[in-house]
């Protein structure tokens, strides 16, 4: 049998949850600080490095598809956002020249309807996805967060005829290029 005291206290304390309901502590602006400020955690770096590493070994090796395609242009586009945080800012040429690789790709795709990459094309991609990886292990979930977010207004923004600056877009099969991708 329970003690009178501590059923009345359980009693209060679920009529004062009803009343008002406590914030989680995920909720916090504390927590939500810590949580934007922290470095990705290994298996978070895996889920956006694996896939740009395995689309390049996979267009390297000649096996170049449209989703391959996109997983790099996303690497080098998110890339070119974070170099506003400071991550890598000094590779402007570095992602430059792998957008170029890619739209040359795209466009030698939407004529021949190869994905197959030249050795130039090769060399910049592998040096904007080691660079890529490098940001990816020095930034903040916040800084990743605002660089996709960013990314994203300009993608729609290049989709809807504005052109917010270095833009390839790549529907499957037909290239639309918004802007130069170097420009």
């Amino acid at each position: 049998m329970a003690r009178p005291n501590s059923l009345q206290n359980r009693l209060a304390r679920q009529r004062l949850a009803r009343l008002v309901p406590l914030a989680s502590a995920a909720d916090l602006p504390i927590n939500i600080a810590a949580s934007q400020a922290a470095k990705l955690l290994p298996q978070e770096f895996d889920v956006f490095y694996a896939p740009k590493r395995d689309a390049f070994r996979a267009m390297r090796a000649g096996r170049g598809t449209q989703a391959f395609w996109n997983e790099l242009a996303d690497a080098v586009n998110i890339g070119t956002e974070l170099m506003a945080y400071q991550l890598a800012h000094d590779h402007a040429a570095t992602f430059a020249a792998a957008k170029a690789a890619l739209q040359a790709v795209a466009e030698r795709q939407a004529a021949s309807g190869s994905w197959t990459l030249r050795a130039p094309e090769i060399n910049a991609l592998d040096l904007a996805v080691q660079v890529f990886r490098a940001q990816l292990l020095y930034c903040s979930r916040g800084e990743l967060g605002k660089a996709i977010d960013t990314f994203i207004a300009r993608a729609q923004a290049a989709l809807r005829g504005n052109h917010p600056g270095a833009i390839v877009i790549c529907e499957p099969g037909t290239p639309t290029t918004a802007t130069k991708a170097n420009a």
